[in-house]
């Protein structure tokens, strides 16, 4: 995974969420937007130039897949569809994401040091709550970088109970020196995984 990767969460009730599950092209087109902005909402939201053209330079790069250009520019409507229903439907859903700048390494560490005096699988429930325990898209779509992490609800509602008693100032300090930023990353993550939980909903991931 990359060392800054994207989360954004997602309601498992929601026909984006069913799409995303059914549909290799809906995959394609979310990898191609997941590292922009604030959130694949966020950003449809606030740069909708830039995330047209990541959707058009994807549908280009992977024409078989999307087939004849009257199917292609029929999925990106669709896509866009969903993007403006799950908006609103869920109000909010475009706040609740993240990113870790570059700080995902150090967290991990921080985080299975934590985990390791009650937990024997700790090296691997933190590399589970940093990069999912489920994954979204094809084999082929593997090959290409082009698949997507999931934090399972059971995976949030665990992470969540764990993360509710970490406190992150113990883990990093809390001043402004070389931890601060890992501090506010972390801070920012364990908020993700608590507004999940409270939403029950699942948490998408993805490198830049």
């Amino acid at each position: 995974m990359s060392t800054s990767p994207h989360f954004q969460a997602i309601s498992p009730k929601s026909s984006l969420y069913s799409r995303l599950h059914e549909d290799p092209p809906f995959v394609i087109l979310l990898r191609a937007i997941f590292p922009y902005g604030n959130g694949i909402f966020a950003f449809f939201q606030e740069e909708p130039r830039r995330f047209t053209e990541l959707l058009e330079r994807a549908i280009k790069r992977h024409r078989g897949t999307f087939g004849s250009e009257s199917e292609a520019r029929q999925r990106n409507a669709e896509f866009r569809m969903e993007l403006e229903r799950t908006l609103s439907q869920y109000p909010g859903v475009q706040s609740r994401s993240t990113i870790l700048e570059g700080s995902l390494l150090e967290i991990e560490d921080r985080l299975t040091r934590e985990l390791v005096k009650n937990r024997p699988d700790a090296a691997d429930f933190a590399s589970k709550l940093l990069g999912g325990d489920r994954e979204i898209g094809s084999e082929s779509l593997r090959l290409m970088d082009g698949t997507v992490g999931l934090a399972s609800l059971e995976l949030v509602r665990e992470g969540a109970r764990f993360l509710s008693q970490v406190e992150p100032e113990a883990l990093f300090g809390d001043d402004d020196g070389d931890e601060g930023w890992c501090l506010t990353d972390f801070r920012n993550w364990q908020d993700l995984y608590m507004e999940a939980d409270r939403d029950s909903e699942e948490i998408l991931i993805a490198g830049s």
